[in-house]
Parts: structure tokens; C-alpha cells; sequence
């Protein structure tokens, strides 16, 4: 099954835990906006090779609100070094950058 709003796929916001029920919460992250949204389902049988196309329109009022926090993000701790970081590249590539700072990890 893949699903796409708006022309956007978002298959991965499915919630898939009960197999004969998938829910989705979309939001404007996934590309749902004020107005007409439309909304494509694709569910394919691959043994018997058929397939069936679900479009349905919904219509999303401008006195509500559309609330996103955007796609969540893979999160990176990384070690706190015992001086400030300085990086330099070779002036023989035609760049010199230099980076100082201090990294301190997350609590969690």
C-alpha cells in the first residue's frame, strides 16, 4: 500500500499496528495545507498483479489551526573534547576554515 497527499508520498506515516486498520496523522509537515487536500491510496496485489487507486478529497478550513514541528531528525551526541575543536584545511586548496568551540553532550 503506498499513500500520497497532495503529491507528496507519505506511506511512512502510517500507523500500521493492526493489520486490517492503518491510521495516519498528517499534518502540514507531510504537505497538508488549508483548503482542498487531496488524498491517494494505492493498495496492490502483487500475486494476483491487481491493483486499486482510492482518491478522496477533504477540505481543511482556514479557521483551524494547522500545527507542524517538522520531520523528526536523527540526533547526534557526540563526545565533549578537552579543548575547542579547531579544524584547518591546507592552503594549497584554496580554502582556509577554521571552526572553534566547545561540544558539550545531551543529558539523555
Amino acid at each position: 500500500m503506498r499513500v500520497w497527499l497532495n503529491g507528496r508520498r507519505v506511506t511512512r506515516a502510517l500507523d500500521r499496528s493492526r493489520p486490517t486498520q492503518w491510521t495516519a496523522s498528517l499534518s502540514p509537515t507531510h504537505g497538508l495545507r488549508y483548503g482542498v487536500n487531496r488524498l491517494r491510496i494505492r493498495v496492490v496485489e502483487p500475486d494476483a498483479g491487481r491493483h486499486v487507486t482510492l482518491r478522496r478529497r477533504f477540505v481543511v478550513r482556514r479557521d483551524r489551526h494547522l500545527a507542524a514541528a517538522g520531520w523528526d531528525t536523527a540526533r547526534v551526541d557526540f563526545p565533549e573534547p578537552d579543548a575547542p575543536t579547531t579544524a584547518t584545511n591546507s592552503p594549497g586548496r584554496g580554502r582556509n576554515e577554521t571552526c572553534s568551540g566547545t561540544v558539550r553532550p545531551s543529558d539523555s
